[in-house]
Order: C-alpha cells, then structure tokens, then sequence
C-alpha cells in the first residue's frame, strides 16, 4: 500500500488511468529515491520489458540484461497475469541484484491478462509521465549485446543529427519486414533505423522517441 500511496502521490495522471488494472507494484530502492525525490533528471533511457509466463526463456532474456550496460537507464517490467509462479521470483532477483548496481527496477503486476500492446501502453505511460527522453523495450525471450542500448541510442541521435530529420523514425535490432507501417531507411551490422508511422500511443510527446527491442546476438 505504500508503494502505490507514493505511486499516487508522484505520478497520478499514470495511477489513475490504471488503478483497475494493476494487481500490485513493485519498486526496487533506487526506483524509490528517485520518487522521493522527484528528479528524473539523470535517466536518459527508460526500457520497458513485457512478458507473460515462459520463466524460463525469461531467466535467460535477464541474464544477459544483467551483463549490460544499464547507466542512466529505468528499467520497467510488465508481466501480463503470469500464472508461472517462478517468474515473479526471477524479476525480484533481477531488480534486488540491480539494486546494488544502483539501477531503478520497477515491476507492475497486472490483475487480467490483456496482451503485450496493453503491457508496452502502461510501461510507455508511465516514462511519459516522468518525462524520460528515450522510451526503448525489449521482449522477454532475447539475447543482447552488453552495450546493445549504447548502440541504439547512439545509433538514433547520429542518424538524426546527419539527417537533420524530427523523431519519426525507430531504431530497431528487428529484421522486420512489414514494411507497410515501418519502411526502412539505413541498415548497420546491429541495427535497422525505420520510418516510424505509427506508434501505441499517439499522446507521446514527439520529443520522446521509441527505440524497439534490439535482438542482438552475443559474440
């Protein structure tokens, strides 16, 4: 009841177009002090992480998640109604281990099994509402590169710099090829930038940009 009092306090636009929907939050300690103290500030990309049962892909998703580099990063879990009872106990050790390494770790536990758009809906609303620059999510079931985020995030602001181009447009580690909503513009060893045509939440501030889940291969 604490956690979400202070949920309320801090982020009540968020709360109450959720309220009904969460069964529980979870807040690691540095998630904590950054609501105490109300500044975001220093985040500069917030991750969100859907997932529904499968732990075990999951365990293996945060073991590499655990080898990267997570400076200035808010990471935020959205399990939709898992009944896998192991799950719950991998993302307590995930936020208690990130914890130490000072990363904030938040998990929401939702009370109906909805689906991953829904997930992705409450995670973005939720870095929208703290005003974090880069909203960034990865599926549960990837393997990732230690630096996977530098390179994306890196990757976002040189193609957008040389290109002198606003924020439509994603970048991405998908091979995808529905090119009907996201044609692709650039191709790197690790990445693909795509024009963005739509996105789940058409009320983001169009200074914040989606950075999709990058399955990027460990060497």
């Amino acid at each position: 009841e604490d956690l979400i009092r202070t949920r309320i306090n801090d982020i009540e636009e968020y709360v109450e177009l959720f309220k009904d929907s969460l069964e529980r939050i979870v807040l690691n300690e540095p998630f904590k002090c950054l609501l105490k103290n109300k500044d975001f500030s220093e985040i500069k990309i917030g991750l969100i992480i859907s997932t529904f049962n499968r732990s075990e892909y999951l365990n293996i998703t945060l073991n590499y998640l655990a080898e990267s580099d997570l400076t200035n990063t808010l990471v935020i879990f959205v399990d939709d109604h898992s009944q896998d009872q192991q799950l719950s106990s991998s993302l307590q050790n995930f936020a208690d281990n990130q914890e130490k390494k000072n990363i904030p770790i938040g998990i929401l536990y939702k009370k109906y099994n909805l689906n991953m758009y829904n997930s992705l809906q409450m995670g973005w609303d939720i870095l929208n509402t703290l005003k974090i620059p880069y909203l960034a999510n990865l599926d549960s079931d990837v393997i990732v590169k230690p630096n996977w985020l530098s390179i994306i995030s890196n990757t976002y602001d040189r193609y957008r710099n040389e290109h002198n181009l606003d924020n439509n447009f994603i970048v991405t580690g998908f091979n995808a090829n529905n090119r009907k909503h996201h044609k692709i513009l650039d191709a790197g060893e690790y990445y693909y930038v795509k024009e963005k045509r739509m996105i789940i939440n058409p009320n983001l501030n169009s200074t914040f940009t989606i950075l999709e889940s990058a399955k990027l291969a460990k060497n």
